[in-house]
């Protein structure tokens, strides 16, 4: 048991290592408990003394907790990549990634997830996107709703550019992705509850992501996606509620980044 205890504790840094055996003195260390399974006494970072077993346990803590860091740092640079357009909506329709141009039809603002968020009212309350990301058969798309009301039958999220389909949320309060017919989510969007909703196509399914947890995956090649209009469709087709946190990407998203742009319910905000 010592020798592994002292494996441990030697593959975790800025612990001192533990004599590996009983009976041994590490130098400069006083011995203490030296006949039990505690084995001798070491120090971990800020002078605190432990031992052996206890000690094993303190680094292999530590250096959890470093590896989830650095993986952390990881996936939220790795979110950056193949962004084609991000709308924070702090106040105004302007995109931080993007040169498509924002024009606000009956849209408000107000404090929302991150900051503050669009109002949309419903009918052909819009923000208007000419020269919208062209997002092709793979992308993923991620936005924060806070939904008011359960109608109309369909409120657009994010809609194509030209045409009455895209990404809705349903009276039912399910999310579409309407493409010559619904294809939903199995879980639901309630209304006045923020909830944070990804839609992903890798070109043979698409995968809707509820509050950062993988939600539903159908088997489906959705037609070419250009990003026309934020809370509204050419058929007026309009979302009534608050959007937040708009992004698009022409990829799709991992897992584990979705789980780090939901970040536990805090959210993220480009540049990440």
């Amino acid at each position: 048991m010592a020798d592994l205890f002292t494996s441990l504790v030697a593959i975790a840094p800025g612990v001192v290592k533990v004599a590996g055996r009983q009976g041994e003195r590490a130098p400069g260390i006083s011995p203490s408990m030296k006949d039990g399974i505690w084995g001798e006494r070491s120090f971990a970072p800020g002078g605190i003394p432990t031992y052996g077993a206890q000690a094993a346990m303190n680094a292999i803590i530590q250096a959890r907790m470093a590896l989830s860091a650095n993986l952390n740092a990881v996936l939220t640079t790795s979110l950056a990549a193949n962004l084609v357009g991000y709308w924070p909506l702090d106040g105004n329709s302007i995109a931080t990634v993007s040169s498509a141009v924002g024009t606000d039809t009956s849209v408000s603002y107000a404090a929302a997830k991150i900051n503050s968020g669009a109002v949309f009212t419903g009918g052909t309350s819009r923000i208007s996107l000419a020269g919208g990301p062209a997002l092709g058969t793979v992308f993923s798309i991620s936005a924060w709703l806070f939904p008011t009301s359960n109608v109309p039958s369909y409120g657009a999220i994010l809609s194509r550019s030209g045409v009455a389909s895209g990404l809705f949320r349903k009276s039912t309060t399910k999310l579409s992705l309407y493409d010559a017919g619904d294809h939903l989510s199995a879980g639901n969007v309630t209304i006045s509850v923020w909830t944070h909703v990804v839609l992903t196509s890798d070109g043979t399914s698409i995968r809707f992501y509820l509050n950062g947890t993988l939600d539903t995956t159908t088997v489906y090649v959705p037609t070419t996606f250009t990003a026309g209009q934020i809370g509204s469709d050419t058929s007026s087709e309009g979302f009534i509620g608050t959007i937040d946190e708009v992004g698009t990407w022409t990829r799709a998203l991992s897992g584990p980044e979705i789980t780090t742009l939901y970040n536990a319910g805090a959210g993220r905000q480009y540049p990440f």
